[in-house]
């Protein structure tokens, strides 16, 4: 019987360790990207984009320079929120100050309304620019890299136990089952090792990403699930699920899946305590996450995440003035 079981099953070659930044070197094997990556420094963004290239395209010394054409296409998507924005709060939903009085009154009463007029711009703002964050890496990505989707679709076929497997690390993650009480810690490299040794009968499957990142349409590349920087638990589990699967599933498409947040509130990495994620991720030392700065470098090369700020700032500028007015205090500018 043994015999049997040893034949029906294919051959499955030894799991290697999984090393997502390390994966990645394997997609710049067949093209030079535009911007040269500089090495380690000491950083960890620069850590993490210094693994992309082989070392005979890394120079010894040398500041990269974004390409002008990149630049125009980041400060057009910029622009395009921003535009959205002034929209949305000056002309489609603009705060009422009559409603407000009515829904409000102590409120009103005691705080100018120039004030609530600041937080109803800063919530449409924040909404409306949420969704500017996968068309940046898109952009970024589709320039440095040579090709990038949002909202791309990847099919194939996952082991039933291989899904059992996510499901039961899930669950685990979520529900109290050490005996003491206590949750398990997240730990992505070994719950992969883990999921990806399920067997049994093959499953369709489909994993929506957020972003796909690759050197072609065709060729395996990087997923991105990228969330708002102080995501819910939902959002995170879901996002797990999507990584392991595709990370099981054959013919494997991705060379890493990373869990990806624009920026970081905590500013820096070690300090980053939004609770909910923690849940599903270790958000300190899992290398399948990244956050701010890394995320950006990785994607577009080192100083890209600098790039970004100093375009931003220059389109912030054309609009402050109308902004500031809008608001009620432009004669404070």
């Amino acid at each position: 019987a043994a015999a049997a079981l040893a034949r029906a099953r294919p051959h499955r070659p030894a799991r290697q360790p999984h090393r997502p930044h390390r994966e990645l070197a394997r997609l710049s094997a067949s093209f030079t990207p535009q911007r040269p990556i500089i090495p380690y420094n000491g950083s960890a963004s620069t850590h993490v984009a210094a693994q992309l290239l082989p070392r005979s395209t890394i120079p010894a010394k040398s500041e990269p320079t974004m390409e002008a054409s990149l630049q125009d296409a980041i400060r057009d998507v910029i622009t395009k929120a921003m535009k959205r924005v002034v929209i949305g709060v000056t002309e489609e939903d603009p705060f009422d100050e009559a409603n407000h009085k009515l829904q409000k009154p102590l409120y009103a009463a005691l705080v100018p309304q120039d004030v609530f007029k600041g937080s109803h711009f800063e919530r449409r703002f924040v909404t409306i620019f949420g969704r500017v964050w996968e068309s940046l890496v898109c952009t970024i990505g589709a320039a440095h890299w040579g090709w990038a989707k949002t909202q791309h679709k990847l099919s194939g076929q996952i082991r039933q136990g291989c899904l059992a497997r996510i499901q039961q690390t899930l669950d685990n993650l979520e529900h109290d089952r050490q005996a003491r009480g206590e949750r398990p810690r997240p730990n992505w490299t070994k719950e992969l090792d883990f999921v990806r040794d399920g067997e049994g009968p093959w499953q369709d499957v489909t994993v929506n990403c957020d972003v796909f990142v690759s050197t072609s349409p065709n060729a395996p590349g990087c997923a991105f699930e990228l969330k708002a920087p102080q995501p819910n638990s939902d959002q995170t589990k879901v996002s797990k699920e999507k990584m392991l699967k595709l990370h099981c599933m054959e013919p494997c498409h991705v060379t890493a899946t990373y869990f990806a947040l624009p920026y970081n509130p905590y500013g820096e990495r070690h300090l980053y305590d939004w609770r909910f994620p923690k849940r599903w991720f270790d958000m300190q030392r899992d290398d399948c996450v990244l956050i701010g700065e890394d995320l950006w470098n990785l994607v577009g090369g080192e100083g890209t995440y600098g790039e970004i700020i100093r375009i931003a700032e220059e389109v912030g500028l054309s609009y402050r003035s109308s902004i500031l007015d809008h608001v009620g205090i432009g004669q404070r500018r």
